[in-house]
């Protein structure tokens, strides 16, 4: 999920085309820096909320480590799993 947030913060689709663009090898190397800020997974019985995102999926919160550091959370990108 790295690469994936580096790859749609520089304007990349995540798709088999993008995984195929040229700037790829040169933003692999920034993934990196990238970190998991919050996860949330479905829940259909734990406080008395049901729910669900994608098939069972999870949401995962990510954020560059540089942005974590200084508090600034508005480029914050979510990736769904489900």
């Amino acid at each position: 999920m790295h690469l994936d947030c580096q790859l749609v913060s520089n304007g990349i689709e995540l798709t088999a085309a993008g995984y195929r663009d040229p700037r790829v090898p040169d933003l692999q190397a920034d993934a990196a820096g990238w970190r998991l800020l919050w996860q949330v997974d479905t829940d259909l019985h734990g406080l008395g909320i049901e729910w669900m995102w994608g098939d069972m999926g999870k949401l995962y919160f990510w954020i560059r480590s540089e942005d974590l550091a200084i508090g600034c959370f508005d480029r914050v990108w979510v990736l769904v799993q489900g």
